[in-house]
């Protein structure tokens, strides 16, 4: 072996003698197996069969997961995140004081009953003069641009 070719090779059993020892973690959630079904019979009910049992899918709800949960989560943390903006007395004109009247006029549904479609009639008059395929394509076009 020649002397170049040594050099890497030590750089080589160098890195591989300070690998770490620990086991790597593999992010799967094996709590949630069940461990007496054998995969090759029912790969999916070994793989979420303890969860499954664990975990009631609520009434309203069609499916259920990690992402479910995530997002019911996040709607009460926003929740309480507004609500505590509405009681803070930020500043006219300030961020905080837009979001709290934005949320504000949405949870006032004793206005928005009193109100009715009307705050819609513009767009109700708009569709209903709706005549052709070509008027629904204008019109779709427009309410993408309404976002």
């Amino acid at each position: 072996m020649k002397i170049r070719h040594l050099l890497p090779l030590c750089c080589l059993l160098g890195a591989c003698a300070t690998l770490p020892t620990a086991t790597p973690r593999s992010g799967l959630d094996v709590a949630g197996f069940d461990p007496g079904v054998r995969p090759q019979d029912d790969l999916y009910r070994f793989t979420a069969g303890g969860w499954e049992r664990r975990t009631e899918i609520p009434a309203d709800q069609s499916s259920y997961g990690a992402f479910s949960k995530l997002d019911d989560q996040a709607q009460v943390d926003v929740h309480e995140l507004l609500d505590e903006l509405g009681r803070s007395s930020a500043p006219p004109g300030s961020e905080e004081r837009k979001l709290a009247d934005l949320y504000r006029s949405f949870m006032d549904t004793e206005r928005v009953e009193a109100a009715g479609l009307a705050p819609l009639n513009d767009e109700l008059a708009r569709i209903a003069q709706l005549a052709t395929p070509a008027d629904l394509a204008r019109y779709i076009g427009y309410n993408q641009g309404l976002g």
